[in-house]
């Protein structure tokens, strides 16, 4: 039984028979054609497009057919392939019995004004046509989260592409903006008159990898703040364009992109408080010279900066006039492969302002500096705590204020180097102290097998500093020696 695949415009009742009147014209056969008579049972096919094809071994090329219902007829003209054997396309329409439809796409209907076009892994397409459908792209939660737009709902997992229509007219994007779309791989440019784009932008989109642009105008408070944070498949180079400022204005920026090994050039504008806050927190590939703008200034400005970057090992400056409460805080904790040079300029103040500086760099053994005219409440607190490899010469001043030795040099294991105190140790109060203030956990440690040698202090001087942080043989252990 031979089928001729319909795909017609035509309403076909059910139970209803047709003659089925079909013309065959070849290509150059412009005057001998056959024509041929079939009783055809059509089912209820609804509505339908045209003509395919299907005879059996025959391709042939498209054809039109039409339903005429005063004559009851379908009529179908077919232009065949030059060469073709008539007879036997004649006669495979002579045996046909049945046709079966084949029901047309449904018409896509495209929108006059479109903001967004959100495309989904069943390749279906959800308009945004408005603000208010743009808001409801931006919701918190997780991957498995409903997002309902334009009346259709699916799920954030859903998405794989995003693309702003020409009708996109908000110069600010709401926070989260297709957060936690863990398939998506495709956004178009973002336009050029977005200055602000919103907090936590595509974070957390596991899938996504593409170069990606910033407007030449964003800038102000939060303005790039979590942008690709946790994107751990993301690994592009980036540029910030100029003028972006602002307090929190890059905070978290690439946090856990833990994939991430690019060149980053962040602009000479950047400044405000917590403004690189956590810029490459635990992105624990990198590994790129990087440039610190140099009116970097503010409370909280570089706190976190490449902390737990465990790949991280290039030189870095620190500019000058980095400044405010936690400026530097944690600035390359659990950098465990950083062993660089590195200077600490002079004017670095704030409370906590170099608390946990170096902590946990395993690897760290170069000379490093504590500026003379350092100050602020714990401000060296646990600065190259567990630096275990770090013997280094170093010298310290009794100026800072609050408690700035909590933790100061704790468990760095194989310290025996020289600890200069200057001007001398009167001036600072023993709550500036901790048990873990020059100690260790292990009492076989270098450190405490040796002793941490102490300079700059006469025997006065240096038996006020035992009264303040007394040798200990209970951990955390505690050896000091007077050089």
């Amino acid at each position: 039984m031979s089928k001729v695949h319909l795909n017609c415009k035509h309403n076909f009742s059910s139970d209803q028979t047709y003659l089925i009147t079909t013309t065959l014209l070849e290509e150059g056969w412009n005057e001998d054609s056959s024509k041929f008579l079939q009783q055809i049972e059509v089912e209820d096919f609804g509505k339908l497009n045209f003509i395919a094809k299907a005879l059996p071994g025959i391709d042939l090329a498209v054809g039109v057919w039409f339903l005429d219902e005063e004559k009851e007829e379908i009529v179908c003209t077919l232009i065949i392939p030059e060469g073709a054997d008539k007879q036997v396309i004649e006669e495979a329409f002579e045996n046909i019995t049945e046709v079966e439809a084949i029901p047309e796409e449904p018409e896509i209907m495209i929108p006059d004004a479109i903001f967004l076009k959100i495309t989904l892994n069943d390749e279906s397409v959800v308009y945004a046509l408005n603000e208010d459908d743009v808001k409801a792209c931006c919701i918190s939660g997780g991957a498995t989260t409903n997002l309902t737009i334009n009346g259709t709902t699916f799920v954030k997992n859903q998405v794989v592409s995003v693309e702003f229509g020409e009708d996109w007219n908000l110069t600010t994007v709401f926070d989260d903006f297709f957060s936690s779309c863990s398939n998506l791989v495709s956004l178009s440019e973002i336009p050029s008159m977005i200055t602000n784009m919103g907090m936590s932008f595509l974070s957390y989109c596991t899938s996504f990898n593409q170069p990606i642009n910033i407007p030449e105008g964003v800038k102000g408070n939060y303005c790039l703040n979590g942008f690709l944070k946790g994107c751990t498949s993301f690994n592009q180079p980036i540029t910030i364009p100029n003028g972006v400022t602002g307090e929190g204005c890059l905070g978290e920026f690439l946090s856990h992109c833990t994939s991430f090994n690019q060149s980053i050039t962040i602009s000479n504008s950047v400044t405000g408080e917590y403004c690189l806050y956590r810029f490459l927190f635990y992105c624990t590939s990198f590994n790129q010279p990087i440039t610190i703008p140099n009116g970097v200034t503010g409370e909280g400005c570089l706190d976190s900066f490449l902390s737990h970057c465990t790949s991280f090992n290039q030189s870095i400056v620190i500019p000058s006039g980095v400044a405010g409460n936690y400026c530097l805080y944690n600035f390359l904790w659990g950098c465990t492969s950083f062993n660089q040079p590195i200077t600490i300029p002079n004017g670095v103040t704030g409370t906590y302002c170099l608390r946990d500086f170096l902590r946990g760099c395993t690897s760290f053994n170069r000379s490093i500096n504590i500026p003379d005219d350092l100050n602020g409440g714990n401000c060296l607190q646990g600065f190259l705590r567990d630096c275990i490899s770090f013997n280094q010469s170093l010298t310290i001043y009794g100026r800072p204020g609050g408690f700035p030795f909590v933790d100061f040099l704790y468990n760095c294991n194989n310290f025996t180097n020289t600890l200069t105190v200057y001007p001398g140790i009167e001036t600072i109060s023993i709550s500036s102290f901790s048990n873990n203030t020059l100690a260790t956990d292990s009492n076989t440690a270098p450190m405490y097998v040796q002793g941490v040698k102490i300079a700059g202090l006469d025997q006065t001087q240096f038996n006020t500093l035992l009264t303040k942080v007394p040798d200990r043989t209970t951990s955390p252990f505690r050896k000091l020696v007077r050089v």
